[in-house]
């Protein structure tokens, strides 16, 4: 129920947020309801996930994502053409990520990097 609620949240914003501000504007709606989605599960997880746990375990994902915020940005500028600006900014924005993650030693990335290994 709470995904129908974010899905809900993000149709609404789109239809007012796409007019004025085109791709900018979709991207703000589904950061806006996820964030709802994130909100409901907290509060109402009964203690399964808290603010601290949160904190603990996701400051390393928010700065890998701040430097690939920058990274894509600073790419997106020296690009003309549009097409090759989202390709080179998708692949460098996931490299960069999961490259910060690993020397951050993110426990996430560290099991699958472990279950890939095993795999091979």
């Amino acid at each position: 129920q709470y995904i129908i609620v974010g899905a809900s949240v993000n149709v609404i914003l789109n239809l007012l947020l796409i007019p004025q501000y085109k791709a900018n504007g979709a991207a703000m709606a589904s950061v806006m309801a996820e964030l709802v989605i994130t909100v409901l599960y907290l509060m109402n997880c009964d203690g399964y996930m808290t603010y601290r746990n949160i904190v603990m375990y996701g400051w390393k994902k928010l700065v890998a994502a701040i430097f690939m915020c920058f990274a894509i940005y600073g790419e997106g500028r020296v690009f003309v053409n549009l097409t090759m600006a989202i390709v080179c900014q998708v692949l460098s924005g996931v490299i960069l990520y999961i490259i910060i993650l690993i020397i951050l030693r993110d426990q996430t990335i560290l099991t699958f990097w472990q279950e890939i290994r095993k795999k091979v």
